[in-house]
């Protein structure tokens, strides 16, 4: 038989049932407590472990008061990653408009490149730029116009373009590098048409052609002017004057900042008068036989100058004058150079005109125009003149013309001594005495990676090169003399240096001229400011005639790569010097 259960059997059971059930649910109270702050924390991104009285937070009670005081944990979760502000002006369609004239300071941190927009120009070997800022520009007025990013601190391209979408648009200018040293900043001149819409894209120029590399960000400082606008309306280009005549010539000028406060007429670097007010009129008088070339210069109001193009008039003698080539003219080279004359008379009419090059009879010519090639071009300052009969069996004479034809010290393809093993050399080795007999030697051009040196040079501790590397030496050092007589009978000095990726040259020891690289110290890891052209030019420079010594002088040159997984380097040079002309004497 079954035995039911006493009542008070039953009330204990029942108290228990309650006991249990108040504390399941005060458990499962705690719990979901625990686990809203755990949650809280995990999203403010500072999840905090408890059971450690290091890495929670702790509680105090002071004057009644509970205060709760955090405690940096020790594992706490990163916060999501927020995207950065939009840039106003990163799309084209967002573009800024710039007044006439303007300047705009911009960071193109965090700016981008959109579907369709052009970030490289390979016309001179490749130049990639990105995070690009745009503007546009509506010229008021017809004239030259400069725009450019000097005093910013990172290297930029700069590139201007007509068209109304961005993947259509026309390349008008553009400039990676407005100077060979310092950041890199850039600059354009181009003559704007008025009424038109100009697109300006700025952009940070990649920091090499290694793998990895990426474009430079900083702060853009851009410029835009329009300086003043200057014609020689009369005379116009080509007209002739006989000797003694007075020349009259008329200027306008105009500047939208403002008034023109002069105008200045130049012949050649000779200035010949100023005018203030308008009307800018000029008489020149006293002339010389030959070419004239005539330009003016405007100063308005806020000191901005704008310069003419150049008019040229002839000025002939009776008889004969040269026209070419034209007095005190400098050539940079031993190319052929074109003799003519200008015949003039009252009455018949010259037969035939004999040329001569420093007092000697060099070419004749027997019918007009009484032109000649003169093909044997030496080096040195030389003087043309020229001897005309006419059919009556008159003599005319005319006037001397004086040029400079520069003087080669050593030209492309020469021989040069090379250390190509990585080592920082300091500052002794480009001294004059430095011992290199231990270099090795070669012709030039010089490097690897192009497939197209004359001399390959080591890239790393690995003989031979191998395009797969991704460590190259960054510098690579250059030497060679060379002999030089005279040095007084020079005016300056001109190079003509291909380099990739960057270079600085020495002569006799002082630096003579840097390409492509920031200013500053350098040394054997100092990397070139960008890799450019590649190579693909030779880029001039000018050196006063002051670094020459008498007798045997030393360039010496330090080629650096961009970056150090850049697969190639490149250099050559010519060096000439440019005689002292007559007018400069």
């Amino acid at each position: 038989m079954n035995e039911s259960p006493s009542p008070q059997r039953s009330r204990r059971t029942r108290q228990l049932i309650v006991v249990w059930t108040s504390i399941g649910l005060l458990l499962a109270l705690a719990l979901g407590v625990e686990f809203f702050f755990l949650l809280r924390s995990w999203k403010r991104g500072t999840l905090i472990e408890a059971h450690d009285s290091t890495k929670s937070n702790s509680v105090s009670v002071v004057d009644g008061n509970t205060t709760e005081e955090e405690v940096t944990p020790a594992n706490p979760v990163p916060p999501r990653p927020r995207k950065p502000p939009r840039i106003p002006n990163d799309n084209f369609v967002d573009r800024f408009t710039l007044d006439t004239p303007a300047h705009e300071t911009a960071l193109n941190a965090g700016a981008s490149n959109e579907r369709g927009e052009r970030i490289q120009n390979t016309q001179v070997g490749l130049v990639r730029w990105g995070n690009t800022l745009w503007w546009k520009w509506i010229a008021p007025t017809s004239g030259p116009v400069v725009i450019d990013t000097i005093g910013s601190d990172f290297d930029t391209y700069l590139a201007v373009y007509t068209g109304e979408t961005v993947n259509a648009l026309t390349v008008i200018i553009e400039n990676d590098n407005a100077s060979e040293v310092g950041v890199g900043e850039s600059l354009v001149t181009f003559n704007a048409q008025a009424g038109t819409e100009y697109q300006i894209q700025v952009g940070g120029v990649f920091t090499g052609g290694g793998r990895g590399s990426i474009p430079v960000t900083g702060t853009l400082e851009l410029s835009l002017v329009m300086p003043p606008f200057v014609t020689v309306d009369s005379p116009t280009s080509g007209s002739l004057f006989p000797i003694g005549s007075n020349i009259a010539v008329n200027v306008n000028a105009t500047s939208l900042a403002g008034p023109i406060t002069n105008v200045g007429l130049y012949r050649g670097v000779t200035l010949l008068g100023n005018a203030g007010q308008p009307p800018h009129h000029f008489t020149v008088s006293n002339a010389p036989a030959g070419t004239n070339s005539f330009y003016a210069v405007a100063t308005d109001s806020i000191g901005q100058l704008g310069t003419s193009a150049v008019m040229r008039v002839l000025v002939a003698n009776v008889g004969v004058t040269i026209t070419s080539p034209v007095d005190g003219t400098v050539i940079q080279n031993t190319n052929a150079i074109t003799v003519a004359v200008f015949p003039m008379l009252r009455t018949g009419s010259i037969t035939n005109v004999t040329f001569f090059v420093d007092g000697e009879a060099v070419v004749r010519a027997t019918d007009a125009p009484f032109k000649a090639i003169w093909g044997s071009v030496a080096g040195g300052l030389h003087q043309f003149t020229a001897r005309a009969l006419d059919d009556s069996g008159n003599t005319y004479h005319a006037m001397p013309v004086n040029i400079a034809v520069a003087n080669t010290f050593f030209p492309t393809g020469s021989v040069w001594k090379y250390l190509d093993d990585g080592s920082d050399q300091g500052t002794k080795w480009h001294a004059q005495n430095f011992d290199d007999s231990s270099w090795k030697g070669g012709p030039a051009e010089l490097g690897y990676g192009d497939r197209d040196e004359a001399t390959r040079v080591e890239d790393n501790g690995n003989p031979g090169f191998d395009r797969a590397d991704t460590e190259h030496y960054i510098t690579t050092y250059f030497r060679r003399t060379f002999i030089v007589t005279n040095i007084a009978s020079y005016s300056h000095l001109l190079m003509n240096v291909k380099r990739d990726d960057g270079a600085v040259v020495y002569l006799n020891g002082r630096e003579a001229a840097r390409f492509n690289m920031n200013t500053g110290a350098v040394n054997s890891l100092t990397l070139a400011r960008n890799a450019g052209d590649d190579a693909k030019i030779f880029v001039p420079a000018t050196v006063p005639a002051s670094f020459l010594v008498e007798g045997t002088n030393v360039v010496a040159v330090e080629i650096h790569q961009a970056t150090a997984d850049s697969t190639d380097i490149s250099f050559e040079m010519d060096l000439s010097g440019i005689p002292m002309s007559h007018r400069t004497h």
